[in-house]
């Protein structure tokens, strides 16, 4: 059974869906998408556990993004191909985690906005 790792593997499934998303003939969606869920999710957790300033918020936030995109960048093979065997009974749990994960993502940035 293969050991999972979340961030990674969150990469792997929205790469996998997005990789028709392509800028100069390289797919990028499977880079931009998740790195930009995680940057929007710590915004949405430092705004509702925290009172920095908005800017501070962003900063921190883009920053967290692009260290995610250059992870992303570097272990792209080792994470795809880790990956990309597994069982259709582990890709199907896989798939519901990440579709959750994305509507809790939606949800935390709805919470965050409206009552924070």
């Amino acid at each position: 059974m293969i050991k999972v790792n979340t961030i990674d593997y969150l990469y792997y499934k929205l790469n996998t869906w997005l990789s028709y998303l392509t800028i100069s003939g390289q797919s990028s969606g499977g880079l931009w998408v998740p790195s930009l869920l995680l940057g929007f999710n710590v915004s949405c957790i430092l705004n509702i556990t925290t009172r920095i300033t908005e800017e501070s918020r962003i900063t921190i936030s883009a920053i967290v993004s692009i260290f995610m995109a250059f992870y992303y960048l570097c272990k792209d093979e080792q994470i795809m191909t880790k990956y990309e065997l597994e069982s259709d009974e582990a890709s199907s749990r896989g798939t519901k985690a990440v579709i959750l994960y994305i509507i809790l993502s939606i949800a935390l940035l709805y919470v965050s906005e409206n009552y924070f």
